[in-house]
């Protein structure tokens, strides 16, 4: 909202967390948030599977996977939200999580945000979490956004490694 009150009108945040993940949409005005308490990659893994099916989630992996591959992940990742991927299969079906995660989220937020004909384009796109902020690689967490979201022309991509975007509200 204190960015799109200094002169942007259309400012996207999000943050996906272990248990959690929070949409915030500040569009000409008026700020509009949506809260998942079933979309997380850690604490909440196995639900967000649940909620989105294995279909939503296998669409982004690169390779052919068995419900039972994912189910199991989701599952080790909610008995152990700290864990990170140990192989690049599994990193593939972290950020497959990942980014069905972003999807919903923005799927969600369609009807609160979108007050015009045409899909709003937000700049900056402002991501926080782990899971997009420490990746290892800024372009990895800039391609795992811009993958989910689809923002359309050219957008300024923030990210707060620090998780001061939740404090402050």
């Amino acid at each position: 909202e204190y960015l799109g009150q200094t002169g942007r009108e259309l400012v996207l945040l999000v943050d996906v967390g272990s248990a959690i993940s929070t949409l915030t949409a500040y569009d000409n005005g008026a700020a509009a948030t949506v809260i998942r308490t079933d979309l997380g990659l850690g604490h909440s893994a196995y639900s967000l599977l649940q909620t989105l099916g294995t279909d939503a989630v296998s669409r982004w992996l690169p390779f052919p996977a068995q419900a039972s591959e994912l189910e199991n992940y989701a599952r080790n990742k909610t008995v152990r939200p700290g864990t990170v991927p140990e192989t690049q299969r599994d990193m593939y079906l972290e950020y497959a999580l990942l980014r069905a995660a972003l999807a919903a989220l923005l799927d969600t937020a369609q009807p609160v945000a979108q007050t015009r004909d045409t899909p709003p384009a937000y700049d900056p796109v402002i991501s926080s979490g782990a899971a997009l902020t420490r990746t290892g690689s800024p372009g990895l967490g800039a391609m795992l956004l811009l993958d989910a979201l689809q923002p359309e022309g050219v957008t300024t991509l923030l990210a707060d490694p620090h998780g001061l975007a939740p404090t402050l509200g």
